[in-house]
């Protein structure tokens, strides 16, 4: 039996023997520590004390490099690599609204850390998609494929003598194709600061289309590459300009200040 926190980093394997059973279920404390005194959290009441300890670190060091001028000063887009996975349904449309919560979102762990931060640091936050191949071929899509959309893009094709012994009927895929058919117009890797190489091994990608054949030739004999392409999603936080960060200090301090709108009769 094991126990897992919502924020905790896991993998799940196939089960080959028995039943898997999940049962989810919050652990309060009576005499649960106070929560760190550095103004309110991004996060909802109840989570473990170990999160909000995260998000308040993570909300330091960010607040802490935005009030620094040297910090980009002419402004960037950061890419966060999602350390979870996640399907097309659990994504945001458009960027998240500044009054969004972390209950509103279907972001998980650290994911939800780093974009309820920067939401709640005035910062534009996108939650992006992206598809890898291999051989480190990563670009922006539109939308994370499906399985429907795997059969569109592969083709069978014959593996010759000279790659392997007696020849082969094989899968490839056309990556220029897939390209065209799936990279966002707009996003491009190069113009991302990130964070996190999209290469760390704690990146979570979701294996899409395996034990597929690609080449640059389309000459599948002692050219061609067995290869697999995976999908992942990104948090993108756009950075103002120094200049720009000092008059969003002003309106958030403005804001705080504000009292608050009176209780409906």
């Amino acid at each position: 039996m094991g126990g897992l926190l919502w924020h905790c980093e896991h993998a799940i394997s196939k089960v080959t023997l028995g039943t898997r059973v999940t049962l989810a279920y919050k652990l309060r404390r009576v005499d649960a520590a106070p929560a760190p005194a550095a103004g309110p959290s991004p996060l909802p009441e109840g989570v473990p004390t170990v999160a909000l300890l995260r998000a308040t670190e993570f909300s330091r060091t960010l607040a802490a490099a935005l009030a620094d001028p040297t910090f980009y000063p002419e402004g960037t887009m950061l890419g966060f690599p999602c350390y979870h996975l996640y399907v097309e349904e659990d994504l945001p449309k458009a960027a998240i609204p500044s009054n969004a919560t972390a209950g509103s979102l279907r972001l998980k762990g650290a994911d939800v850390i780093i974009a309820m931060a920067a939401v709640a640091a005035g910062l534009k936050v996108t939650v992006a998609r992206l598809m890898h191949e291999d051989s480190s071929e990563n670009f922006f899509c539109t939308r994370i494929p499906t399985f429907t959309d795997a059969r569109k893009v592969v083709e069978p094709v014959y593996l010759e003598d000279s790659l392997m012994m007696g020849g082969a009927q094989a899968t490839k895929v056309d990556l220029e194709a897939l390209q065209s058919d799936f990279a966002h117009p707009k996003l491009h890797i190069g113009s991302v600061d990130w964070v996190v190489s999209l290469s760390d091994h704690r990146v979570r990608r979701a294996p899409w289309v395996e034990d597929i054949w690609v080449s640059g030739t389309d000459y599948f004999g002692n050219e061609a590459n067995q290869s697999a392409i995976y999908t992942s999603a990104a948090i993108l936080v756009d950075i103002p300009s120094a200049a720009a960060r000092v008059t969003l200090a002003r309106k958030l301090a403005a804001k705080a200040r504000a009292p608050a709108p009176a209780a409906a009769a």
